[in-house]
């Protein structure tokens, strides 16, 4: 689901990997991976860096997460501090 709002904030590409339960989803923009929930596993993940677009991912998930994930950085954004 992070991986679908970078996607829809950034434009950022789609890329998958297996992993513990299945295929995780993230980015890479300029070049470069950025996968911002990978603290979630015990050991680092084996990058494959498989090509994957937004209609897989989204299979893995519903609109209204990723729209209220959005909602929240939006606000998060807006908020001072």
């Amino acid at each position: 689901m992070t991986a679908l709002a970078v996607q829809k904030l950034h434009g950022a590409e789609i890329l998958k990997t297996p992993a513990p339960g299945g295929m995780h989803f993230y980015n890479r923009m300029g070049g470069v991976r950025h996968y911002f929930t990978a603290a979630q596993f015990a050991e680092p993940l084996q990058y494959e860096d498989l090509a994957s677009s937004s209609s897989e991912a989204e299979a893995d998930t519903s609109p209204q997460q990723v729209e209220a994930l959005l909602r929240a950085i939006r606000v998060g954004a807006a908020t001072p501090g």
